[in-house]
């Protein structure tokens, strides 16, 4: 699994991620901060966390089945961009970027769910994330440490590479799957109790 888990060469590595745990922290400041400059009102009226999708959301009979083939298509085009963007000369700057860019919606969206839900916001919050982005977090994590293939490796690095492109693949379905079955239903259960 050489492919999988490189290291970082050097003493670059502590200082590397100081750097980039700041970063996200900045970012994700940056997102509650937008998220009050919005204000509740406007979040309410025209925000992802309108009262009507939501009542109507938590109200809805799903198609599991259209609705997987939706998520997939959905995850898969940005861990496709993802994949795409790690192949070009600014592969070292994608890891960033991404999580800073999460970094950032996570705070607007953590700070919207708590200023029109108070504390039960939090629980807003962490049910439309939990389960399923555990298996997004691992897929994405793997996907960036995932070194690029080179043609004249050996047979064992190369099966290596395959299998951890297949690793990264089903965890992607895997949390498809479960983002469908027990995602949805938990959220339900959430905005019901709201």
């Amino acid at each position: 699994m050489n492919v999988l888990f490189h290291k970082l060469e050097g003493q670059r590595g502590p200082v590397l991620m100081k750097k980039t745990f700041i970063l996200f922290l900045i970012l994700f400041l940056a997102g509650v901060l937008s998220a009050q400059l919005f204000g509740s009102e406007f979040l309410a009226t025209y925000g992802f966390l309108n009262e009507y999708h939501l009542q109507s959301f938590a109200a809805a009979k799903i198609q599991k089945v259209d609705l997987f083939w939706n998520v997939l298509w959905e995850r898969g085009k940005l861990f496709l961009f993802l994949t795409i963007l790690l192949l070009t000369p600014a592969r070292r700057a994608v890891p960033s970027i991404t999580g800073g860019l999460l970094s950032a919606t996570a705070g607007l969206y953590g700070t919207a769910c708590v200023m029109l839900f108070g504390i039960r916001g939090v629980g807003l919050f962490f049910c439309s994330l939990l389960p399923q982005w555990i298996f997004y977090f691992l897929a994405g994590f793997f996907l960036f440490r995932l070194q690029r293939p080179v043609l004249n490796n050996t047979g064992k690095e190369k099966v290596s590479y395959v299998f951890s492109v297949l690793l990264i693949l089903i965890l992607i379905v895997v949390g498809c799957i479960v983002e469908v079955t027990f995602g949805m239903g938990f959220l339900q259960w959430c905005l019901r109790g709201i």
